[in-house]
């Protein structure tokens, strides 16, 4: 039986926060002829013994690929393997320290049914690493868009790998091959997306109406300076190249001044600053932006590091914490628990006897 939906995910040396992305998949059990599941190992040098040990364990059950490489892939590189394992029609992409909340693949699988995407970008829950609860990963208003403009215009930065689900058919890989060395290769739909309008085929893409994943704001294994002054500027200009004789490419030209805009901007570069980065090395990232914006990126690292500024950033999440207060903790603990395994799973529900579905 040919699965209606490929769960495809990437790992590199991250063992144990695959468990919970693999626990929040395996118990859902009533999904089990429908789903694919597709991991390829970066060539960890961690041990995924537990992994091993629990991909046999279900492996009569789930229909599983594992690759485990033997020489490391770029990262564009592995995405794009991982895409090719899959043989559903359609695809989600999810980050190995990632996983899904708990009641909602079931919705997620009723969705391709139903409403059959070329694309769909999900909100979700933002966690940590001890996956406490921190906010909304991202707060769009479900829609179901006519237009590629407006869609655009709206989701053009929201796909998050994690957020992702995808027809087969959007994911060329003449595209993603062009998009290599941008960090962001899977983020060729678009591209697919385009032709189809032009052809003046119907467009199917859609915020559905329910959060879906769990999405860790963690410690990541790349540079946030390197993501944003130099990956996603290229992957703009690869694009805006591509487009040439297109009608859409202002699209991508209005895109990239809005992006230059707001990395030029105190607020952005005093975040990335507070989070520990030296905004000095944007110049080796993107040394014209450094030179023009040098004054900027001096002043917000001042700042990011200052008393006053450490001191507000404290007060705001104290008071950003009340709000996320009112949100029904059990409500929250129940949807998070899916990444727990079963055993832990049934202990912590038969504790939440009051959570309000």
């Amino acid at each position: 039986m040919i699965p209606i939906l490929s769960i495809c995910i990437p790992t590199l040396n991250r063992p144990e926060l695959l468990l919970q992305s693999l626990n929040s998949i395996f118990n859902e059990p009533l999904l089990l002829n429908e789903l694919e599941i597709c991991i390829s190992n970066n060539c960890s040098e961690a041990d995924y013994g537990t992994v091993d040990t629990m991909l046999a364990d279900h492996a009569g059950h789930y229909q599983i690929k594992y690759v485990r490489h033997t020489q490391r892939l770029p990262l564009d590189e592995n995405h794009q393997y991982v895409k090719r394992m899959a043989t559903s029609e359609y695809i989600y992409f999810l980050g190995d320290d990632d996983f899904f909340l708990r009641d909602e693949l079931g919705k997620l699988l009723d969705l391709i049914k139903q409403k059959k995407p070329d694309l769909a970008i999900f909100n979700g829950y933002k966690v940590n690493d001890a996956n406490a609860y921190l906010g909304p990963s991202s707060a769009l208003a479900p829609c179901e868009y006519e237009s590629i403009e407006a869609a655009f215009k709206d989701l053009k930065d929201k796909g998050s790998y994690g957020a992702v689900l995808v027809h087969r058919d959007m994911l060329q890989d003449a595209d993603f091959e062009r998009l290599y060395q941008t960090s962001h290769a899977y983020g060729c739909y678009w591209l697919s997306l385009f032709r189809k309008h032009e052809r003046g085929e119907t467009l199917k893409i859609i915020v559905p109406d329910f959060p879906c994943v769990a999405l860790r704001a963690g410690h990541k294994s790349y540079s946030s300076i390197d993501v944003y002054y130099k990956k996603i500027p290229h992957w703009m200009a690869v694009h805006q190249e591509l487009l040439q004789a297109s009608g859409l490419r202002h699209l991508f030209d209005e895109f990239a001044a809005e992006t230059v805009r707001r990395n030029a901007s105190l607020r952005f570069l005093i975040g990335l600053g507070a989070l520990g980065y030296d905004l000095y090395s944007i110049q080796e990232a993107d040394p014209d932006f450094y030179d023009r914006h040098r004054l900027s990126i001096w002043l917000s690292q001042r700042l990011a590091t200052s008393v006053f500024y450490k001191g507000m950033r404290r007060l705001y999440r104290g008071l950003f914490a009340s709000a996320q207060a009112q949100i029904s903790q059990t409500y929250v603990a129940y949807k998070l628990s899916s990444a727990i395994d079963n055993k832990a799973k049934a202990r912590l529900i038969s504790d939440l006897t009051d959570y309000t579905l």
